[in-house]
């Protein structure tokens, strides 16, 4: 997918920081506690946002985007 300059919602970059911590999403939902379709949704969500198919590939255009460590 081509690469958006969109920036994420403050939830969205949350949870693409967790799973760049290494968290899967069942594990960001349980720490956020939202259920587990939700953290899904929100990770779709990001990747429509920013152009990804996947979160390996959104939190590697976070980094470069300067809205992830």
């Amino acid at each position: 997918m081509k690469h958006r300059s969109e920036v994420p919602s403050p939830r969205q970059i949350e949870i693409a920081q967790l799973c760049a911590d290494g968290y899967n999403l069942r594990e960001v939902s349980e720490r956020l506690g939202i259920s587990f379709n939700t953290a899904k949704t929100h990770a779709q969500d990001l990747y429509r946002c920013v152009g990804a198919s996947s979160m390996p590939q959104a939190v590697a255009i976070g980094i470069r985007g300067g809205w992830l460590e």
